[in-house]
């Protein structure tokens, strides 16, 4: 639609931006970061369903660019998929300590948090009682209490 809009004289740039799209090649959704090859290298292993070696490649991506969002956020991903809830919260809380203003990790991180309690009896609870969150005052990158940014994953 855009290629016809531009046949048809809008002048728009992101429409003509967007005519140039070959909609047959695949976007490059890596940056261009030290990391970013092994992001996408990440990516093509996570897809196939090599979830160690995607694993693997994501730490990797996230060691060689300390500031890459995605790569500790993925990595965090993979864990969960993997039923590794521990490792998961770890790398969620490390993508939120790089960017603490975007939302996504801190909902995987929550996602993490609330199947690591179902896996274990909280204290107080009977077996009958069902299991839920501890409620606490601090999550990564804020500390209710005092507003101060805390970031330690355990």
């Amino acid at each position: 639609m855009a290629k016809k809009a531009v046949e048809l004289g809008d002048p728009n740039e992101f429409v003509k931006l967007m005519a140039a799209i070959d909609p047959d090649k695949p976007i490059d959704i890596a940056p261009a970061s030290p990391g970013g090859a092994l992001l996408k290298e990440a990516e093509q292993a996570f897809t196939r369903g090599d979830f160690d070696a995607a694993f693997a490649k994501y730490a990797a991506a996230a060691d060689a660019d300390p500031r890459l969002y995605e790569a500790p956020l993925y990595a965090g991903d993979t864990a969960l998929h993997q039923k590794d809830l521990k490792t998961a919260a770890r790398w969620f809380a490390r993508a939120i300590e790089i960017d603490p203003d975007r939302e996504t990790a801190y909902r995987y991180w929550g996602d993490a948090m609330i199947k690591l309690a179902g896996t274990r009896r909280l204290p107080g609870r009977s077996s009958s009682t069902p299991s839920s969150p501890s409620l606490t005052t601090s999550w990564p990158g804020r500390d209710c209490a005092n507003g101060r940014r805390s970031i330690r994953p355990s």
